[in-house]
């Protein structure tokens, strides 16, 4: 079959093709273009004028629900409410279905149907842990699945791999139950076989930070390619700016990262699902009115809270449209590249990190011991850490420091780490430069050898700056930043019980040595 499409505006953006020319298209494959295809016009056996048209090539829909398979085992692509005809109409020529978890039918006997019948769009084919949990007995998705039916979830998902199933998909949001365990187990087959790991995380809006670190730690683990579903519905909440770059760490690690947005301020889910589970209106910080209801009774109309309430109860099926999400947070989750950083990038960011924590081992390696061993001393904290060996050094401080290092380091993401350090590290110096005030007002007359530039005046803009660093990190990131805050709110009910049990006594500033 040889067409002639002529008068079109061609945009290729991998060629960085941007102007109007004429292609002659043999067999499916462009064989002329320009001159040389208009030439070919009296030879071409259709001729398509595309005057005022764009001439791209077939867009890919990384993120569908794919159509169902009807009674008769035919899948349903050609009725007035398929999705495949739509899909073709707007210029996707190829669609990933079986996202968040979900599969309309087994997804490997799926891509069978759609080889044997023919369908609008070339598909491929995720599988859906959800649809596996369920096929394995596990149908509460609020509950643990048991050892053997994970093994059997983990089974049945690396047989459809095997026969084409292009990844495994998640939806951990609609599934509370599940644990990493879980996820790791079940997700094995992708990464033997070297597919794709999708999900929709487990939480959204101001939980969503520990929810990526979740997912993408197990990806790390697993050493796998991975997709973070629909971020604009997971972090359009304010969250964005944040969301992108803590993704953006991560592909320093593993470039084959990717994330996929919905270019709309609105999500849409059924129901009945955990999504609208007790909380989600102040998760949201909206009321019933802003989920509309797609069908039913009560279909186009916005809910109050006794129709949402009946609808939960009698319909959870019923299919939603929530606007919840920041049109500008989007649009800013769109415009953003997603720069891949290649291996040779990998490379120089992890010599570089492994520089900069080389320079910083001798202090790092002695603030903190120094630290408990001046509070051993003082007499608020274990007299072991006051102790020293008969070099002079204090080593059970020192080992002390590190044994809590690499707990710290087994436990946590580094971006967690992060969070911890500076929120924990600028509360701390927050309060040492008001315990210096507090100090100086108490013993105006205690020599001071050491004097701050500036005096009064450049501690009190330093206290400001730590303050503003504090609120910022906690608007940005606020879990591992309330836990960095939690951290030390336990430490102060110690102080007290040790200042009793070693019976500390105010100083005596002529005892303190200078």
């Amino acid at each position: 079959m040889r067409i002639l499409i002529k008068n079109g505006h061609v945009i290729d953006p991998a060629a960085k093709v941007n102007s109007q020319q004429d292609l002659l298209v043999e067999d499916g494959r462009v064989a002329a273009v320009g001159p040389a295809a208009r030439e070919a016009e009296s030879r071409a056996e259709q001729v398509i004028d595309a005057e005022g048209r764009v001439v791209c090539p077939g867009f890919i829909d990384i993120h569908m629900h794919e159509d169902p398979v009807t009674a008769d085992g035919t899948i349903d692509a050609y009725s007035e409410h398929s999705i495949f005809p739509c899909m073709l109409r707007m210029g996707v020529t190829t669609a990933v279905a079986g996202n968040c978890g979900e599969n309309k039918f087994h997804p490997a006997d799926y891509l069978d149907l759609a080889d044997r019948d023919g369908v609008p769009v070339n598909v491929a084919m995720l599988a859906g842990h959800e649809y596996f949990r369920h096929q394995a007995g596990c149908t509460d998705n609020y509950a643990a699945a048991t050892k053997e039916q994970k093994a059997e979830m983990a089974r049945e998902i690396e047989k459809s791999l095997e026969r084409g199933c292009a990844g495994v998909s998640y939806g951990i949001r609609y599934v509370p139950g599940m644990d990493i365990q879980e996820l790791l187990e079940t997700a094995a087959g992708a990464a033997k076989h070297g597919k794709l790991v999708a999900a929709h995380i487990r939480d959204d809006a101001g939980f969503v930070f520990d929810a990526a670190r979740e997912f993408l730690d197990a990806g790390l683990r697993l050493g796998v390619p991975m997709e973070v579903s629909h971020i604009g519905s997971m972090a359009g909440f304010g969250q964005m700016e944040a969301f992108l770059g803590l993704i953006d760490s991560y592909r320093l690690l593993e470039p084959r990262i990717g994330c996929d947005c919905y270019p709309y301020a609105a999500f849409s889910t059924n129901l009945g699902s955990a999504t609208y589970d007790e909380g989600w209106r102040e998760r949201y910080q909206c009321g019933y009115d802003a989920v509309e209801l797609a069908e039913g009774k009560y279909k186009g109309q916005r809910c109050t809270k006794e129709i949402f309430d009946e609808t939960r109860r009698d319909f959870p099926a019923c299919m939603t449209i929530c606007y919840v999400m920041r049109q500008d947070e989007v649009d800013l989750a769109y415009s953003h590249p997603g720069v891949m950083v290649g291996n040779v990038g990998k490379w120089i960011v992890l010599i570089g990190m492994f520089i900069g924590i080389i320079g910083t081992v001798n202090g790092d390696c002695l603030v903190f011991p120094r630290t408990y061993y001046a509070m051993s001393k003082g007499g608020y904290f274990f007299k072991s850490m006051g102790k020293v060996n008969d070099n002079g050094v204090p080593a059970n401080a020192i080992l002390a420091s590190s044994a809590l290092a690499v707990v710290l380091v087994l436990f946590q993401s580094l971006q967690e780490l992060t969070d911890w350090l500076i929120t924990v590290s600028a509360l701390i110096n927050l309060l040492g430069i008001i315990a210096v005030l507090v100090f100086r007002k108490k013993y105006p007359d205690m020599e001071r050898p050491y004097k701050v530039w500036g005096g009064i005046p450049t501690i009190i803009v330093t206290i400001i700056l730590f303050v503003i660093l504090l609120v910022n990190n906690f608007v940005s990131d606020p879990i591992p930043s309330l836990k960095g805050l939690i951290i030390i709110a336990v430490c102060v009910p110690f102080y007290f019980i040790f200042r009793k049990i070693n019976g500390c006594v105010e100083y005596d500033t002529d005892k303190i040595d200078n």
